[in-house]
């Protein structure tokens, strides 16, 4: 990247290497040219975590870029751009947007871009602010809470980086939720490419073999070399994607570990990120200096003898490997020809860069605060503080005494208020009668009355209004007024009509009836449950009644106050809260969208690795939740932090040796214990109280968590593919914490946050981006889902550390994803439907599961018996991208380009083959030599038993270890199985003890060491149950047709022989074929299962069924001597087809006519999709009925007239036809 000219310093940092060297020669000393201060000072969006460096701090204090004669600069604060005079410091122009500005703006061919929090980036005239043209990023309004700030689901929080002509930007920071990387045309505003698909990938997380699906998290400067954009990731690694077409080239953040964050540097070919060093091009490690940020490095900077100076930000400077910078950690870091300039914590510092004497401090200045930010341009340096206060410098002569002393701008605070509001005395008397004293309150069309209450309440207010106008005029008075963004903002009505706002958030709701069109349901839906407030201005009691007639949970309280009619929710039906009669949460269902995060940092929170955390506790709307030295009160409803209390004196930060013993919460009061008492605060205000002797009736040392009365282990399902019965699953990756439960979904910890919903079945999804804690640190309460802060003092590089809160949501996105789990596919595939290049799994409407493909290769994740022959996959979000023809554009939005043959394979049962013995075996216990020649081992399945038996050693083993043999043979007269187990050492080293404690005939074998098996033929109306344990114990039953569970009265010749010592578990069976044929099944027709028992697991050929053992139902054809023949079956096929770009002359559009070909025979000639349904960007389905297969199915598909074949396949569907 070329170095800014002379004048110019346009960018963060410079230019779009973020080097922070500019060609500009400053002379020394320096002297203030002007100083303007700021009317508040910045809100950055992370706190400081203290236990580690601040990775997040990108807005500590504003970032500046010099271009056009003047200082621009955005504020987080006040929401406002500023282009600030560079010779004297006063303001040309400010322009307000609707969200904070983080980041820099960036400034090119007389446009000033700026990236803000409401989801827009915004293109002005750098001369004097008017707008040319703003580009809505984020693509639909709604809204969350995000560290106080009231902002867009997707904010802009890279910034923008603008270079030869293209604006690049991210919008979105959850993945779950949705994250777009942009390329736009920097003049136009027009999206050049655009990848929506980034935030949807299985990737392996910082802990060892623990995957999440999850994706790309962006936070923090944007920077970019010729070939690559390189987007950082918060506490994270950085992503790279093709600066021409979007395409992602690599994004790995398990490698990382514990390195990673928002700040990052080019230099040559080399990444500088989080104290690694990387290829640039290909994200590969090359050496981890020190810990630390780097902030800049020259192109010639040789790594391996550190012969140059390279900057760290919080650590220190390397020159000649030598810390030269001792005596404090900088902040910032600029270059300007041999100057070395640092910012630092109360001063700006001068060096000398080649000089030996490197610690010599050729010039510094003291300042207020921490100086986060230097530019340089014209011979002048520039800087910024994190008191939000920018600074000019120039070089003064030692003999010149004739300059002016330094101007100092303060704005003027404009303190004259609107035209009083006549409601506000009977608002603020609402407000005070339901105790009302933090929180949120929004205000419906009157702008007097929302300033009104800014100054009377000390809740923050979102003032909705109707014109763009009237927006512009509000938001000038109060960011003039020093009180926007801090205590007030102002936003359109049509975020509340449009049902953008996050639910259940305002404590308080004024309506004023002049707005039209605003639904009393929608209004309902926002307000705080457990005591918020809702006022209609004018309205009396009935008519306020009347606008919410049709809400599930009607006001518990109402009344009339001067002019005003006021109703009060209650707590909602079927919430979870301490008091609840039910033991979980019934409301909790997805899909659950994002509501808030923020509330308490790291900082405060108790340290992960401390062996006893105090989990949070929830009542009436309010949890609490334990930290180092205090115990803090949280709103559940919208992150505010309402209290803390100090039950011990310390540092923030610092570790506390004090651990309470128990704390707990009901709607009055807060109890915590240490010592022998409890210790009683009030639960509004955190004030202290009596303490007491013993806890209230009903309350628990450590709270309620929410908790499923059924296990999940009892449920079944059936298997995605064969249909059989079996156990509902789903595989937790990496991470202690415990699951807790909604009554319909499952929460834990696998990597990231992870989920699974009962109802949906989907499978398992992640809420990417953060980590909970190793101990219980989320809940599901009041009708959503909370998850406090569970991650302090843990380095490992998952994006974010917060607090949030998951709210239950109608809007169900089309890219909601997840990863099914289930037994490997061991029968006849009975039914599939394959959703070709998506990124996950999901049911659609009718409850059809699809699955993806290709898959994941992790666990227990179902893998699919197909082939692709040819094509490349592809995705677009469907969420952004209209396809035609269907209400379920997801399954259209993916697919393979260019296919030309699938192959599914149907029977998937394992082959059982009795070889025929030339001299029988001898059923003895030793499997000797000569016998069972031939014989092909079976594989089991492992599964956790559900009955934990206890024994000492059982824990030490590792069920993976395990590697049973079975084996079949036959003579004439008798079938022979053999099971073989070697021993293993457990984690002592000492062999395992096999269980033998049942002893005779008919005995529960299994609660012991044991092998069972399960015969039937094809018929399936009789089942014979035989079982032997390691005790020699036997176990022998048969099922009859009609009967529920097997009869243990049958009882019939047969034999065993058992081995169990310190080397194996060895059992051989002998069955005659005469008990087959007199129980009533056929020797040539036999179907088997089988079962080992061992260690705590069961390990079963197939799952033996709904009702497990009693009456086995899945089998295996057991072939005497060959291998059974796969069944001839009919199938109806249907074949999704869609076009997956608008235009016909794209590149990816079907290039002609193709014939499909199922099973070797022609079904449709020369078809063309788009033809078929008279328009491209549309879902188009090919259904096939009768089709017969036995082992496998082929399709073909065969390009036309000898045409380039560009079929776009999106999905298969196969279910088998019943005869």
């Amino acid at each position: 990247m070329a170095l800014p000219t002379q004048a110019q310093w346009p960018a963060y940092r410079a230019d779009a290497s973020r080097s922070g060297i500019s060609r500009t020669t400053i002379t020394l000393p320096l002297r203030e040219r002007w100083r303007l201060e700021a009317q508040q000072k910045p809100a950055p969006a992370w706190p400081d975590p203290v236990k580690e460096a601040h990775r997040l701090d990108f807005d500590a204090g504003p970032q500046l870029v010099v271009a056009e004669g003047a200082v621009f600069f955005g504020s987080s604060a006040d929401d406002t751009l500023r282009a600030v005079d560079a010779r004297t410091g006063r303001v040309r122009w400010s322009f307000t947007t609707g969200g904070p500005i983080r980041f820099a703006p960036a400034v090119d061919q007389g446009r000033v871009y700026a990236a803000s929090d409401d989801g827009y980036l915004y293109c002005l005239d750098a001369a004097q602010g008017d707008l040319l043209w703003k580009f809505h990023a984020a693509g639909r309004d709604d809204r969350v809470l995000g560290n106080g700030r009231f902002i867009s689901r997707w904010p802009l929080r890279s910034g923008v980086l603008v270079d030869g002509g293209v604006a690049y930007l991210t919008a979105g920071m959850w993945p779950s939720e949705g994250v777009m990387i942009y390329a736009l045309d920097a003049e136009s505003g027009k999206v050049k490419w655009c990848n929506d698909t980034a935030d949807a990938l299985y990737l392996a997380q910082p802990h060892a073999k623990a995957y999440s699906l999850t994706g790309v998290s962006p936070q923090g400067y944007l920077l970019a070399n010729k070939e690559l954009l390189f987007v950082p990731t918060g506490r994270g690694a950085p992503a790279a994607f093709d600066r021409q077409t979007g395409e992602l080239r690599y994004f790995r953040p398990a490698e990382s570990k514990t390195h990673g964050g928002c700040w990052a540097t080019l230099a040559g070919p080399r990444l500088f990120n989080g104290g690694l060093v990387y290829t640039a091009a290909t994200g590969d490690q090359i050496a981890c200096p020190t810990p630390g940020v780097p902030l800049w490095a020259k192109e010639d900077f040789d790594f391996g003898t550190r012969q140059k100076i390279l900057g760290y930000r919080g650590q220190r400077i390397l020159a000649d490997g030598e810390d030269v910078l001792g005596r404090r950690s900088g902040y910032c870091l600029a270059l300007a020809g041999n100057l070395l300039l640092e910012g630092s914590e109360g001063a700006l510092t001068a060096y000398d860069r080649q000089s030996k004497q490197a610690q010599t401090v050729l010039w510094e200045t003291q300042l207020p605060g921490g100086v986060r930010s230097i530019a340089v341009s014209d011979a002048a340096v520039f800087a910024a503080t994190d008191r939000g206060d920018v600074y000019c410098f120039e070089h003064q002569a030692e003999t010149d005494a004739t300059l002016a002393p330094a101007a100092t701008h303060a704005p003027a605070v404009i303190v004259k208020s609107l035209a009083a509001s006549p409601f506000a005395d009977a608002v603020v008397a609402a407000a005070e009668l339901a105790n009302l004293s933090k929180g949120y309150a929004l205000v419906v069309g009157d702008a007097a009355l929302a300033e009104s209450l800014v100054e009377r309440l000390s809740l923050h207010v979102v003032c909705l209004l109707e014109s763009d106008a009237e927006i512009a005029r509000v938001r000038a008075r109060l960011v003039a007024s020093g009180v926007y963004g801090a205590k007030i903002s102002v936003q359109s009505v049509d975020r509340l009509r449009n049902g953008d706002c996050p639910a259940f958030f305002a404590n308080l709701i004024v309506v004023d009836p002049s707005v039209e069109n605003v639904a009393g349901e929608e209004v309902w839906r926002l307000l705080r449950p457990c005591g918020g407030v809702l006022c209609f201005l004018g309205s009396n009691l009935q008519d306020a009644r009347q606008k919410v007639a049709s809400v599930e949970d009607p006001p518990e309280a109402r009344g009339e106050l001067k002019g005003l009619a006021w109703l009060r929710r209650g707590k909602l039906p079927g919430a979870f809260d301490w008091d609840s009669p039910s033991s979980a949460d019934q409301r909790v269902r997805w899909p659950l969208e994002l509501a808030w995060f923020g509330g308490p940092g790291p900082a405060r929170m108790q340290d992960r690795h401390q062996t006893s955390i105090a989990p949070p506790v929830v009542a009436n709307g309010r949890y609490f939740v334990a930290g180092e030295q205090q115990v803090i009160a949280v709103d559940a409803y919208n992150g505010v932090e309402l209290w803390s209390h100090a039950f011990v004196e310390g540092t923030i930060g610092e570790k506390s040796a004090v651990r309470l013993e128990g704390l707990a919460a009901d709607d009055q009061f807060v109890y915590y214990r240490l010592g022998e008492d409890w210790r009683r605060l009030d639960a509004q205000s955190g004030e202290k109280l009596s303490s007491v002797a013993e806890l209230p009736a009903g309350l628990h040392p450590w709270g309620r968590p929410s908790r499923r009365d059924e296990p999940f282990a009892m449920s079944l399902r059936a298997h995605a593919l064969t249909k059989e019965s079996v156990p509902r699953m789903y595989y937790r990756a990496y991470g202690c914490n415990q699951v807790l439960a909604a009554d319909g979904v499952d929460f834990f910890r696998s990597g990231t946050l992870g989920l699974y919903d009962l109802n949906d079945d989907s499978g398992l999804r992640n809420f990417g981006g953060v980590r909970p804690g190793c101990w219980r640190s989320h809940n599901a309460a009041f009708g959503v889902f909370l998850s406090s802060e569970g991650s302090s003092g843990c380095r490992c590089t998952y994006n974010f550390q917060t607090s949030l809160m998951l709210a239950p949501t109608t809007k169900r996105r089309h890219e909601d994803w997840a990863v099914y789990h289930d037994l490997p596919t061991n029968g006849l595939v009975r039914r599939m439907h394959l959703n070709l290049g998506a990124p996950g799994d999901r049911r659609d409407q009718e409850g059809r599961l699809w699955l993806a493909y290709p898959r994941p290769k992790q666990a227990i994740t179902l893998q699919l018996p197909v082939a692709i022959d040819g094509g490349a996959a592809y995705h677009f979000d469907a969420d952004r991208w209209p396809v035609q023809n269907t209400d379920q554009p997801w399954i259209y939005s993916s697919g393979y380009r260019g296919l030309r043959r699938v192959t599914i394979d149907l029977d998937q049962q394992q082959p059982l083959i009795s070889v025929a013995q030339p001299a029988s075996p001898i059923v003895d216990g030793q499997m000797a030599e000569g016998e069972w020649i031939a014989t092909a081992q079976a594989s089991l399945l492992p599964l956790q038993n559900r009955q934990n038996r206890g024994a000492p050693n059982r824990a030490l083993i590792d069920p993976a270890d395990w590697t049973p043999e079975v084996r079949f043979a036959h003579d004439d007269e008798n079938l022979y199985v053999a099971f073989h187990q070697a021993n293993r050492l457990d984690q002592r080293g000492k062999p395992y003890a096999w269980r033998k404690t049942t002893t005779g005939s008919n005995a529960s074998v299994w609660s012991d060491d044991s092998c069972e098996l399960f015969l039937s033929d094809t018929d399936q109306k009789t089942v014979l149950h035989f079982g032997v344990s390691a005790s020699g114990a036997t176990f022998d039953a048969r099922l009859q047709p009609g009967d529920a569970l097997e009869s243990v009265a049958w009882d019939a010749p047969w034999k065993a022989s058992v081995a169990a010592d310190d080397e194996a578990f060895l059992v051989e069976l002998a069955i005659p074929f005469q008990t087959l044929r007199e129980a009533g099944l056929s020797p040539s027709h036999l179907l088997a299962n089988l079962q080992t028992n061992w260690a705590g697991w069961s390990m079963p050929l197939r799952f033996l069924g709904s009702r497990g053992r009693r009456a086995c139902e899945n089998f295996s054809p057991l072939g005497l001597g060959v291998a059974p023949p796969s069944p001839r079956r009919r199938f109806h096929v249907r074949l999704h087809f869609a076009d997956p770009d608008a235009d016909p002359d794209s590149a990816v559009a079907d290039k002609g006519p193709f014939a499909i070909q199922i099973q070797g025979k022609t079904v449709r000639t020369a078809f063309t999709p788009q033809a078929a349904v008279g328009q491209s960007a549309a879902a188009i389905v090919a259904e096939f009925s009768d089709i017969g297969a036995t082992d496998s199915l082929t399709i073909d598909f065969v390009p036309s007239n000898g045409q380039e074949l560009g079929v776009s396949l999106s999905g298969i569907e196969i279910e088998e036809q019943a005869e």
